[in-house]
């Protein structure tokens, strides 16, 4: 059942009347399983305990305006205010719109952000990604979480792990993963809300290499910035030719890794397609193949890396573990503040 007040009423006790004199319940009775539809006009205050009907109840202090829509099975207790088209306030402390027309958030990872939302963080907060034009082996996809960030809840930790096909640098192999992580203020349009980038390149061997820059000021240098989408100011994401080492800083990737790893700041951003893999204990997916994103049709064509699980055991091809990347402790980057 949908609830759509579109703002005319005045509450008196548990009593709703209409814009026309007569109670609402008269109007639409709320256990019908069709649509109730309540027309209002003006500004509606609601108060205390107010049942709507059809599962879907407002508890504590709600103050709804302009166009609200709640269908389906929705609590909101406590102190839920819902303003304009829907910006909902969870006890995350993260502002996150709800969706277009008031839509419910939907939150399949659990982790009391909505889907919607950080697939849109993931989109307009994405760093500019430096690839060299001329690395033969940049075929790649890149999962990502997003979670409220665990030192402060009105920030956004995000971890992206960038997963190409093949290393085809010095001792090349199969499977690549490199990761980055940001912290996010998604009250801040980017690229001013990305705070602080981390990048470790080659993890775990001896040719690893910790970089981070940001906004956060006193120790912590500045990104280097390059345009993207013609918004400048955005983070570079640098990445080895063909090692695909990633770096904060071109002068931290040239020579790396034994004069192995050089990087270029590129002409534009290499932006592969991305899908949110969701949390360890409420996955959104278990399968890059079945989801779309390692296919034969997309070009990839190692056996070895179709029907990958990013929360399983296994390693990616001849990297790591991707599983382990989304947890890493290592990738938690600060909850500052410019």
């Amino acid at each position: 059942m949908k609830f759509l007040l579109r703002v005319c009423l005045v509450v008196v006790a548990t009593t709703w009347w209409g814009c026309e004199g007569a109670p609402l319940a008269s109007q639409a009775d709320a256990d019908d399983d069709s649509d109730v539809v309540v027309e209002v006009g003006g500004e509606a205050d609601v108060g205390g305990d107010a049942e709507a009907g059809a599962d879907a109840e407002v508890g504590g202090e709600a103050e709804v305006g302009a166009d609200v829509e709640v269908g389906g099975d929705a609590d909101m207790g406590g102190d839920a205010e819902v303003v304009g088209d829907a910006d909902v306030v969870g006890d995350s402390g993260v502002d996150a719109d709800a969706g277009a027309d008031g839509e419910a958030v939907t939150d399949l990872d659990l982790d009391g952000v909505d889907d919607a939302l950080e697939q849109r963080v993931a989109e307009e907060y994405l760093p500019f990604l430096s690839v060299d034009p001329d690395d033969g082996c940049a075929r790649s996809i890149i999962v990502f979480r997003v979670r409220p960030h665990p030192e402060d809840a009105t920030l956004l930790h995000v971890v992206m792990d960038r997963l190409f096909e093949e290393d085809c640098g010095l001792s090349g192999h199969v499977g690549d993963d490199e990761v980055f992580a940001m912290t996010v203020d998604p009250a801040v349009p980017a690229p001013a809300g990305i705070l602080v980038v981390r990048a470790i390149s080659h993890q775990d061997t001896l040719c690893e290499h910790v970089s981070e820059c940001g906004r956060c000021g006193s120790g912590v240098e500045p990104c280097t910035a390059a345009s993207r989408g013609g918004v400048p100011g955005f983070p570079v994401v640098f990445y080895s030719l063909g090692k695909h080492g990633s770096y904060m800083s071109e002068g931290s990737c040239d020579g790396a890794c034994f004069l192995t790893n050089y990087c270029t700041l590129a002409p534009e951003s290499s932006e592969p397609p991305m899908i949110n893999v969701g949390e360890p204990g409420a996955p959104l997916v278990r399968d890059l193949t079945a989801a779309g994103m390692i296919t034969a049709e997309a070009g990839w064509s190692e056996a070895d890396l179709f029907g990958y699980d990013p929360w399983g055991p296994d390693d990616f091809g001849g990297a790591g573990s991707v599983a382990a990347d989304l947890v890493d402790d290592a990738f938690l980057t600060p909850a500052c503040r410019p």
